[in-house]
């Protein structure tokens, strides 16, 4: 067994192995030749005999996979996957082709492999951490025993990974993911650096055509041809220059069509004097490529409503395609062959399927296809036939994207969204997860677009801010894929009359998200840029909406952060009244802020008597177990640390201990939230004389604010100068006093010359203010 230090750091759950999570893609049962390539790869990568963890160790063993698109190089990681899985104890399928992809997936993955609950995985850093942490420490019960090894033998067997990071083109994307360990890893990726990427020495290949031969048994394979088709096999692999995708589209459209090898050729060369329609030729050593893609696909064979499906698939992300987007998809008169019914869907989709231009899973109704006949189809299209396409599948998104943000009174009706102020709600999660990988890849085709009208601008920036804003409720504190500052220049290179509606929520967001990571001055700025244009357009309007009440908050938050807790309060009340005047009110996390501003006044009874009637009236909304989001566990928090101040102390620590319950139900164990708490209870802990409870939580919460220790550096100090306490409590000296210079270090580090409290006299009251 590892010792407990090294794998507490991580997840001591035990996973759940054999894991074979290959991200529902099936064996390719026409998958041929490769075997020189397959055989390199298993001469990298397969594991050495088990071993029981020691200290002995083996270096992480990597191969890359590199080359153009269409050279099958995911074809090939998936069959080295499933002809080798029984040798690994977990292979693991990433998608790599962006950051918000691999968060994604490393948070499926983590509760596939039983290393977290799903109730648990609500933050995108923190799956990471604990994937990547056992992936370094990749430990299992030793045969025949289970959880009792775990925790009382001093050895546990070694599990075996295979980890495939698919379609990383930016191989650096990688980084933050990279495991460490004794496992496998295989990267598909067209940049040649990925062999280079993350090892001294290159290891990998840059994958090439087939050969003649080679692409001539793979063409009769898939189309039952005979010993007699030979030849003319052999001139069609030539013909594009072996290119494997190219072949897989030839065969489709021969069995589609049932014609034979040779009349297919017919056909081909009268193609072959079409123009290169997009300028896709490939160069692999040998004499150019000279068909364009697009004449491989005969996408110009296509039925028109099975063409027109195949344009709009073509703006969407290419690996997972939700079929219930289009069932209240209904495109205007610019797209009039897009089948709408679901019969003629349905004969549309068979089009697509029987060329294999799309695949589709079955279980999950979600359709896929390849980048390149995404980037074929794009480039047949016209300038405006594309702007039209890209506003389309905008509206598309927008229109099924639940918006955090409330509606806006003074907001054109057509940037209204459809699912509104779902804001904290985590009920909306999952539903964004599905899209955020299509808002990505609109982000990466929007730079295209040229001349797309007003409003489908204003309606990008609005769903890049909100797509932005979910990823830092699931955790994301910094690095928000660009979307901020996208969202910012189209506003600020629009003429629009809805842009200062979006400055609004931009500032807003951008204020929430530094406030939370403790950049005062820059939460200040964009709260004070949000709050001067919103109340400057409310005072022409002479009207109030849920979205100024939500100003007045966020601004009392900054007040209150400044010490300014008349003014803080004042903006508190005046958002109340705002608030209740709208009708339907239910209190918010912003009650609390106002309970504990009291707090800081020592205004007491009326903290109390605030907090009391908020739980009370969120209760009769939405019942005494509300975990609709983390607002009612806000509330409850709050009520314990006013019960600290009273001196009622089991009754904070019961307050407590109910506010956490709340949180790990909404937004999980890894929230800067239930570290909070957490903090609370370990006091408690050491209060009670629970030393060892107390040492253990307050070892979780680092876990939580060292994952960001830049924007939690007050945090780490607080809880470490806490911890170095409960050492000392336990006898634990030398421990103590390291934790306790590191506490100190860090609150030199952050106060800098107002730092002047000499080390030996400092408190906990030190650092709680910080």
């Amino acid at each position: 067994m590892v010792p407990q230090s090294t794998r507490a750091t991580f997840s001591s759950r035990e996973p759940k192995l054999p894991c074979i999570a290959l991200d529902a893609y099936d064996r390719n049962k026409d998958f041929f030749g490769r075997e020189d390539v397959l055989d390199l790869i298993s001469q990298a990568l397969l594991p050495q005999k088990q071993k029981f963890n020691s200290s002995e160790s083996n270096d992480l063993r990597q191969f890359a996979l590199c080359g153009l698109g269409g050279l099958g190089k995911t074809e090939i990681a998936l069959e080295f996957a499933h002809r080798h899985k029984h040798k690994f104890d977990a292979v693991l399928w990433v998608r790599a082709d962006a950051s918000a992809n691999l968060n994604q997936t490393y948070c499926d993955l983590s509760v596939r492999l039983g290393l977290e609950e799903p109730t648990d995985s609500k933050n995108f850093t923190v799956c990471r951490e604990v994937l990547k942490g056992w992936l370094s420490d990749p430990w299992k019960p030793a045969a025949g025993q289970g959880e009792a090894v775990k925790s009382a033998s001093p050895v546990s067997a070694q599990a075996t990974w295979l980890l495939i990071f698919d379609n990383a083109d930016d191989p650096y994307i990688l980084t933050d993911f990279w495991p460490q360990g004794s496992g496998s890893v295989l990267i598909t990726s067209r940049d040649p650096l990925a062999k280079v990427a993350f090892s001294i020495a290159p290891s990998g290949i840059d994958l090439h055509p087939l050969q003649e031969q080679e692409g001539a048994t793979l063409l009769k394979k898939m189309t039952r041809g005979t010993e007699k088709a030979d030849a003319v096999a052999r001139i069609i692999s030539n013909s594009v220059d072996g290119l494997p995708l190219a072949l897989v589209q030839i065969a489709s459209i021969v069995m589609h069509q049932d014609l034979t090898l040779e009349e297919m050729w017919e056909l081909w060369r009268d193609h072959s004097q079409r123009t290169d329609l997009h300028g896709l030729n490939f160069r692999t050593g040998s004499p150019q490529y000279p068909h364009s893609i697009a004449t491989v696909w005969a996408f110009e064979r296509l039925k028109p409503a099975a063409k027109a499906l195949l344009d709009v698939l073509a703006f969407l992300d290419p690996d997972r395609i939700q079929e219930d987007l289009f069932a209240e998809f209904v495109p205007d008169e610019t797209l009039p062959d897009f089948p709408t019914a679901g019969s003629a869907y349905r004969e549309a989709r068979t089009d697509l399927l029987q060329l294999s231009l799309v695949k589709r899973n079955k279980e999950s109704h979600e359709l896929s296809m390849h980048r390149l006949i995404q980037d074929s189809a794009r480039a047949k299209l016209g300038t405006s036939t594309y702007n039209t396409l890209f506003s389309l599948i905008l509206h598309l998104i927008w229109s099924n994207w639940p918006s955090a943000m409330p509606k806006a009174s003074f907001q054109s009706a057509d940037l209204q969204p459809k699912i509104s102020n779902q804001r904290l709600a985590v009920g909306r999660w999952p539903r964004c997860a599905a899209l955020y990988p299509h808002v990505l890849r609109l982000k990466d085709l929007w730079q295209l677009s040229h001349g797309i009208s007003p409003i489908a601008k204003m309606k990008f920036a609005a769903l890049l801010n909100d797509a932005a804003w979910y990823q830092n409720e699931r955790g994301r504190t910094r690095d928000f894929d660009d979307f901020f500052e996208a969202s910012i220049d189209i506003c600020e290179n629009s003429g629009h009359p809805d842009k200062d509606a979006l400055l609004i929520d931009i500032h807003f967001c951008l204020g929430a998200i530094a406030a939370d990571s403790n950049r005062h001055t820059a939460s200040r700025e964009h709260k004070e840029a949000s709050f001067a244009i919103q109340t400057k357009a409310y005072e022409e309007l002479d009207k109030v909406d849920e979205r100024l009440a939500m100003n007045y908050a966020e601004l009392a938050i900054s007040r209150i952060q400044d010490g300014r807790y008349d003014e803080g309060i004042a903006a508190l009340l005046r958002q109340e009244e705002i608030s209740r005047s709208l009708g339907n009110y239910i209190p918010q996390s912003r009650e609390a802020n106002l309970g504990l501003a009291y707090m800081m006044q020592g205004r007491l009874q009326e903290s109390e008597t605030l907090l009391t009637q908020s739980i009370e009236a969120r209760q009769e909304a939405l019942g005494k177990e509300d975990i609709e989001s983390f607002r009612t566990g806000k509330l409850i928090y709050a009520l314990g640390n006013l019960r600290a101040l009273q001196g009622r102390l089991d009754d904070s620590y019961n307050c407590h201990v109910d506010a956490r319950n709340r949180f790990l139900a909404t937004v999980g164990t890894q929230d800067h939230r239930t570290a909070d708490v957490g903090h609370k209870i370990a006091e408690h802990h050491l209060r009670r004389g629970r030393f060892d409870d107390a040492l253990a939580i307050t070892n979780d919460i680092l876990k939580v604010w060292k994952r960001d220790p830049e924007a939690y550096t007050p945090e780490i100090a607080r809880t470490s100068f806490l911890k170095s306490t409960i050492q000392d409590r336990l006898g634990f000296v030398e421990e103590a006093a390291r934790t306790r210079s590191e506490a100190c270090g860090l609150r030199r580090r952050w106060l800098g010359d107002a730092a002047n409290t000499q080390d030996a006299s400092l408190r906990q009251e030190d650092f709680d203010g910080l």
